[in-house]
């Protein structure tokens, strides 16, 4: 931000202009001609004063020259307590008096002439004189007048007066007193401030209460935009309306907004007691005032972090007046406040913001789309659909290219949807490369072309992403006939319409039918029944042992839930699926993690050596950003040792947003926890995940013991088990039944095994004989 001192027009105190300002007013009226210009000096001599008080005589002195000298005449002040005045134009002895008994008849009417006398010098100087030379000469003629005991003397003196100092003269910095603040109201501004839920809405309050203290017709904050383009109105309160209500004038570019920032005082100030004054400060801005009707005003700059982002505004829409102390120091501090307030309301909108906008195609989250698609569907009676599209084998993108470039691809896809988006559509990114997205239409056909558009754009995407392979689009479409249906449900029929696609090998769209409803039906039915029964305590928890082969001595468990429908018990692949898609995965998840944490804690309060039990955390579990807090309560609940618990994470959780799930993981590792990663080795990408991902043990995919191996796939995973023990990464391989599945583990080099060879999940109660002594094996 510029030094105001240094580039400020005005001097802060009496409103003048300096020294600089002058001399660039003064060539503005530069004459080709022979005509004379006048020229003032006027030195004000105070009498024994306080300062406080001189300072306020000079204050008056400068808004009462204004009102006696007029625009064009430029007024500035060139010492303490000596004003330098230029009137483009001859003025005749006659004029040069009125104008000076009109000033002696308004210093007398505000009662201060009597506390000090006025000398002047008046002369006359042509369009070559220097600003330099037109000040020497009329300063001959006031100091001419000093020395012969006259207040005026007109004429000029060619007489030297080298004893003393020529001008301009040093002036006396002035600053804003604290002293002449009205705390009471800042107090009272600050209560409002800091009472109100938002910021928004306490610095709207604080605008009124300003309007009604000093007594304005207009108070608006004048903002740059959080993207530089341009400065707008940001809060504003009105109590008469302006001459010209214009839209322009609640914004101007942001080259004007900048310049502004020149125009203000060393105390950051503007204060126009008159209009005309302004006009000697910035056309420009002397001309947006006078279209509102504004007689007087007072602005502040606003500040954040030292730069400068806009101003405060007091408007005075019926009366020229002259701002006292107490209201300009009053209106510095409130801006300073106001200033802080502004900063802390663009963190609020910008936490808003993160909480509503995916961070990385700027796309609404799901929780910001749905608020705003339930608003629509009650508002507009248009014909509404809803679509859910992703990307065929986006994971294959991240894996070949890399994340940062499948980044790129996600933004490349929000800026189609983007680019599509008529009045009142909306799209949001749900996770991954799924993104959602409401559309009118008026005929079906219509609406074919319209997505027929959006799977052109995104198959471009391969040329100008500079793809090796093409971009092949799958999108979901349900055409909503329940405008009252929750949201959720009408999701699950756009993906439910999305995943029976069948050609895979090119970019495809599917429309929700009535077979898909039927199944829907079917479907929603069942996970009534699902509900309902866990939450009358039907689902249970079975164990199955994890073993070390050398030994052949059971180590550790993994929990796993199981259904028990009257005798029948039904497996997970039955239900977990519906319990993520319904939002119970969680609860799911902590109970089987409660589960596993009474069976610890009733091993050791029976003395027993417990054992270490693993339970699976979902991926959207993971997403919860509470996740490690429940789990460490749960733990501290039943009062055992956080590294009895392992974790485990699915490969493809990794996949889905690996910058998060890399956080949680950290978390959980530094809280205690052990973390296992599963299926390893069924994804594109295990290597890589591994090496960023904290984890105490793999498990190797059971897909590897269902099929016999050549030697180069053994290769391949003996050199995985080894590379991932250097790291201290224990392994553990699942699915194994066979004997020969045994010989195959020593062969690899892998000591820990998990299946149906040792045992089955079972109940507690059921393993409680097997666990403590070494498990039969055949012979090696």
């Amino acid at each position: 931000m510029k030094h105001r001192a240094e580039n400020s027009k005005i001097d802060a105190l009496t409103r003048t202009l300096n020294i600089v300002a002058v001399k660039k007013e003064i060539a503005k009226y530069g004459k080709a001609d022979a005509t004379q210009d006048t020229l003032f000096l006027l030195h004000h001599h105070f009498t024994k004063m306080a300062f406080t008080k001189v300072k306020e005589d000079l204050r008056l002195c400068g808004f009462l020259l204004h009102a006696a000298f007029p625009y064009p005449t430029c007024i500035a002040r060139v010492g303490n307590a000596t004003f330098f005045l230029y009137h483009p134009g001859y003025l005749d002895k006659e004029q040069v008096l009125s104008k000076l008994q009109y000033y002696e008849h308004l210093l007398n009417k505000n009662q201060i002439y009597k506390d000090m006398q006025v000398t002047c010098g008046v002369c006359y100087t042509d369009s070559k004189s220097s600003f330099e030379e037109m000040l020497e000469k009329v300063e001959g003629s006031m100091r001419y007048a000093r020395a012969h005991d006259l207040h005026l003397y007109i004429g000029e003196v060619s007489e030297r007066y080298e004893d003393t100092k020529p001008y301009p003269h040093e002036i006396t910095p002035f600053k804003i007193s604290q002293k002449d603040v009205d705390a009471f109201f800042i107090f009272q501004m600050l209560e409002i401030l800091y009472q109100n839920d938002t910021m928004q809405k306490g610095i709207d309050q604080v605008i009124d209460h300003i309007c009604a203290y000093f007594k304005v017709h207009h108070v608006y904050i004048m903002t740059r935009d959080d993207r530089n383009r341009e400065f707008h109105i940001s809060h504003e309160h009105i109590l008469k309306k302006s001459l010209v209500m214009n839209d322009n004038l609640k914004k101007m570019s942001s080259f004007i907004g900048e310049r502004y920032q020149e125009v203000f005082d060393e105390n950051g100030m503007i204060v126009c007691n008159r209009m005309e004054e302004l006009k000697q400060y910035d056309v420009f801005m002397e001309e947006r005032q006078r279209l509102r009707g504004v007689h007087s005003l007072m602005q502040h700059m606003l500040v954040e972090h030292g730069a400068y982002i806009g101003y405060l505004t007091l408007l005075d829409l019926e009366n020229v007046r002259m701002w006292t102390s107490q209201q300009m120091a009053t209106f510095h501090y409130l801006s300073h406040i106001l200033s802080m307030a502004l900063q802390q309301e663009r963190l609020e909108k910008e936490s808003e913001a993160l909480s509503q906008y995916d961070h990385l195609t700027d796309a609404w989250k799901l929780d910001r789309f749905k608020q705003q698609v339930t608003e629509d569907l009650q508002v507009y009676g248009e014909a509404m659909a809803l679509l859910t599209l992703d990307i065929k084998n986006f994971k294959m993108i991240n894996t070949d290219y890399g994340y940062t470039y499948g980044n790129r691809i996600l933004v490349a896809m929000a800026q189609i949807l983007r680019q599509i988006m008529e009045s009142h559509e909306s799209f949001a990114r749900m996770n991954a490369d799924i993104f959602v997205v409401l559309l009118h239409y008026e005929s079906q056909a219509e609406l074919q072309q319209r997505i027929e558009d959006i799977i052109r754009r995104m198959e471009r995407m391969a040329d100008t992403q500079n793809l090796a392979f093409p971009i092949i689009c799958m999108i979901g479409v349900y055409m909503i006939k329940e405008k009252n249906m929750p949201l959720p449900s009408m999701i699950d029929h756009a993906n439910s319409a999305r995943k029976k696609i069948k050609m895979y090998h090119k970019s495809s769209y599917a429309f929700f039918d009535d077979a898909d409803e039927a199944s829907h039906r079917k479907e929603h039915h069942f996970i009534q029944d699902i509900i309902a029964a866990f939450h009358n305590n039907e689902f249970i928890v079975y164990y199955q042992p994890k073993v070390h082969i050398p030994t052949r001595r059971c180590y550790g468990l993994e929990a796993l839930i199981r259904w028990k429908r009257g005798n029948e018990i039904i497996g997970p692949d039955t239900f977990i699926s519906l319990f993520e898609k319904h939002g119970y995965i969680d609860e799911l998840d902590m109970f089987v993690l409660k589960q596993a944490c009474m069976q610890i804690n009733t091993w050791i309060d029976a003395g027993i050596e417990p054992l270490s039990i693993a339970v699976n955390i979902s991926g959207v579990h993971l997403r919860d950003p509470d996740i490690v807090n429940k789990i460490v309560n749960v733990c501290q609940y039943f009062d055992i040792p956080r590294n009895l618990i392992e974790l485990e994470i699915t490969e493809s959780v990794m996949l889905e947003d690996i910058d998060d799930v890399m956080k949680k993981a950290i978390a959980l590792k530094q809280a205690g926890f052990k973390l296992s990663m599963d299926d390893f080795g069924t994804g594109f990408s295990s290597l890589s995940i591994l090496k960023k991902l904290p984890v105490d043990i793999i498990k190797l995919d059971r897909e590897f013991f269902q099929k016999v191996m050549d030697q180069r796939e053994k290769i391949i995973i003996s050199n995985v088990i080894h590379m991932a023990q250097q790291l201290n990464i224990n392994v553990i391989s699942e699915g194994i039944e066979t004997i020969e599945h045994i010989r195959f583990l020593q062969e690899i080099g892998c000591e820990e095994a998990q299946g149906f060879y040792f045992s089955k999940p079972l109940p507690m109660e059921k393993l409680d004989n097997i666990l403590w002594t070494p498990f039969e094996m055949e012979e090696l």
